[in-house]
């Protein structure tokens, strides 16, 4: 069958990678000039790193290299991808620089594709029997309005996401406000405090944090990232173990959530910072 995929993340490429082994005929239409989806050169914001491990981030069949620290930077997580897409000779299935402008139902008979070249412009049109979407659910980065937007850009200001943010010396000497709290605005306000004039945070919420190992010694994946560490957190349907510990149990969950916000809130300093987050650790699982 012929097969369309669009996006060239981790989701694409493992789709043609698994479709391709099945002797389907796939093609991947990619709009950046790289693979690698959020990990892209054009989308990558400084000092970007996987929040997982990398024995915990990777696909199942091509690990991460063994030379890869721990959280590999951003750079390394598409070079990976980029190996992965050669290894499996994804390559030449692969339109990079291509946007999709249309993908149209045509009944039975499949999907009718329109894409865009990006450098060139030219526009061409293909037919397939079934289409994968798999641009991810950040792929166009989202900037809520604000008032004087226009005084503000027409002073010279600049407003920006995350994905967007790419050169840390657009940053330097500057008065930079990063609005939130998430992981994306936590580090690229550590990024650019190293070289703006001044950095501020704005955030409706703070949210907790896990320092990447415990008092400094303990990786966090060995209490967190494990069937006990996950048991801590309420799923949609609670069984087993869990059922207990959310249950006649719940003393002993309760105590072990609470042990954990004592270290991180010690740990990372979060009393003097005046940053430590209303309600319990255990939010971190919905932050």
């Amino acid at each position: 069958m012929k097969i369309a995929i669009i996006g060239a993340g981790f989701a694409g490429l493992s789709s043609a990678k698994v479709l391709t082994q099945f002797g389907h005929d796939v093609t991947v239409f990619e709009k950046a000039p790289d693979v690698g989806g959020v990990w892209s050169a054009t989308r990558r914001y400084p000092g970007l790193r996987t929040q997982n491990n990398k024995d915990t981030y990777f696909l199942s069949d091509f690990p991460m290299p063994a030379e890869y620290p721990e959280w590999p930077s951003g750079e390394q997580v598409q070079r990976y991808l980029a190996a992965f897409a050669k290894h499996f000779d994804l390559d030449r299935r692969i339109h990079l620089n291509t946007e999709v402008l249309l993908a149209e139902p045509e009944g039975e008979n499949g999907w009718n594709i329109k894409t865009r070249n990006l450098r060139s412009g030219l526009e061409s049109d293909y037919q397939f029997e079934h289409l994968v979407v798999a641009n991810g659910i950040f792929s166009e980065p989202f900037i809520p309005p604000y008032s004087g937007v226009e005084e503000f850009t027409a002073a010279g200001g600049r407003l920006c996401a995350t994905s967007e943010f790419n050169n840390l010396e657009d940053a330097r000497d500057k008065d930079v406000l990063v609005v939130g709290y998430g992981k994306s605005s936590c580090d690229v306000a550590a990024a650019i405090g190293e070289v703006a004039a001044s950095t501020k945070v704005i955030a409706r919420e703070l949210l907790w944090k896990m320092p990447r190992k415990i008092m400094n010694v303990l990786n966090y994946k060995y209490l967190m990232l494990t069937r006990m560490g996950e048991a801590l957190f309420p799923y949609i349907e609670i069984k087993g173990f869990e059922r207990f510990l959310h249950g006649p149990g719940s003393g002993v969950r309760d105590n072990m959530i609470a042990s954990l916000q004592k270290v991180a809130t010690r740990q990372l300093k979060l009393d003097k910072l005046g940053l430590v987050p209303e309600g319990t650790f255990d939010r971190i699982a919905r932050s």
